[in-house]
């Protein structure tokens, strides 16, 4: 399942929700404790069943590669059962 990756706009937030038609499946966004962390991001899943991953990540883009491929496992788990 493909999903898309779109801009948050809310007022304190910083970082891009992963949307599989509808519904927001999860984000990758800005998220740190101390100002000089070099590991600034972290990835949260709206999914049930799956646990959001408690990596940091120093770059987005990896942040967000890492939450396609916690999608498209449980979406893998989802046929699985069929």
């Amino acid at each position: 399942m493909q999903g898309k990756w779109e801009r948050q706009t809310g007022k304190h937030q910083s970082g891009e929700n992963y949307r599989i038609g509808k519904v927001v499946v999860g984000a990758a966004f800005y998220s740190t404790t101390t100002r000089d962390d070099p590991l600034k991001y972290a990835v949260r899943l709206d999914l049930p069943g799956i646990k959001s991953p408690e990596d940091r990540y120093a770059d987005i883009e990896p942040a967000k590669t890492r939450l396609e491929r916690a999608v498209s496992t449980w979406f893998r788990w989802l046929e699985e059962e069929k």
